[in-house]
């Protein structure tokens, strides 16, 4: 349950008035609650790099194709067919960083990013947190595993992380939640 602080200032008879209204409701889960995917750095610069090269060559081509100074194209047909592969890698690129997200909903748990998967709010297993490497994996029945259990890696933010746990575990209490060291079990058994 969220507790949200809403102010209004209304002007009533030229004196203004400040009230305070608390509104209490629960998340509704029909409509899903989002979380960002978080790609690492170097993914993001990655991305940033090729939005850079594919704009420049893009501005580059439409120069060509104006015959803007000494700029001129041989191939104009060649020129439109590259401008529109850009334009569509450029496109892609944008909508990958803007949309990439898990969604968490009464039935399903979507993960939007390269691929879509979706898992039913019913299989779903575990989660377990790694300490040394912040990591968070939701482990889901899946007949088309080996051994009947498929994983996805959750990249959200630290920040949204408890608010993700919180809405899975809403759709589904049976879901455990483990917490665990992995550099403190290495040296363990190493010792």
């Amino acid at each position: 349950m969220i507790l949200l602080k809403i102010q209004s200032k209304t002007d009533c008879f030229a004196k203004k008035i400040e009230k305070q209204v608390y509104i209490r409701y629960n998340i509704d889960m029909k409509k899903g609650k989002r979380f960002a995917y978080k790609f690492g750095t170097v993914n993001y610069v990655l991305m940033g790099v090729m939005i850079a090269i594919f704009v420049g060559y893009t501005v580059y081509t439409i120069l060509k194709l104006c015959k803007v100074g000494d700029l001129v194209s041989y191939m104009p047909a060649l020129d439109g067919v590259m401008l529109g592969l850009l334009s569509l890698l450029t496109g892609y690129v944008v909508v990958l960083i803007f949309h990439s997200c898990y969604k968490v909903t009464d039935k399903y748990v979507d993960v939007y990013n390269l691929k879509h998967i979706k898992i039913e709010t019913d299989k779903l297993l575990l989660l377990r947190y790694e300490l040394s490497s912040k990591m968070t994996v939701l482990y889901y029945a899946d007949k088309d595993a080996p051994d009947g259990v498929g994983f996805v890696v959750v990249n959200v933010f630290e920040k949204d992380r408890q608010a993700f746990v919180a809405a899975v575990q809403e759709v589904n209490p049976s879901v455990g939640m483990e917490i665990f060291d992995q550099s403190k079990r290495d040296r363990d058994t190493n010792e």
